[in-house]
């Protein structure tokens, strides 16, 4: 597997994404200016990934017995709820429910 992969519009280079593993396990993606956008945070015991780093959002993931993601919340740097997902199967997403963002200080 690649630990890092340029990207390139026609000839022109756009960026360079930076794989970090542990044990074979994908851990992190920084771009080529150091700013981290996946990181992996927590996971079960099948190794699925349970709480994420998205540069500066978070996210939980739920999971059912069979490893599909039934559930996907994603939070602020603040820990506020931001997004619900409820997934009927693993492609196809039965509930969205957008939550309001508050201006800071009210």
């Amino acid at each position: 597997m690649p630990s890092s992969v340029a990207y390139y519009n026609d000839n022109d280079y756009i960026c360079n994404e930076n794989y970090q593993r542990m044990n074979g396990h994908l851990t992190s993606i920084t771009l080529g200016t150091g700013d981290t956008i996946w990181t992996l945070r927590a996971q079960n015991s099948r190794l699925l990934p349970t709480r994420v780093g998205l540069g500066g959002l978070g996210q939980s993931l739920s999971y059912d017995s069979r490893g599909n993601v039934t559930e996907r919340t994603v939070y602020s740097p603040t820990g506020s709820e931001l997004q619900e997902l409820q997934c009927l199967t693993p492609n196809i997403v039965l509930l969205m429910r957008f939550l309001p963002i508050k201006p800071s200080g009210q």
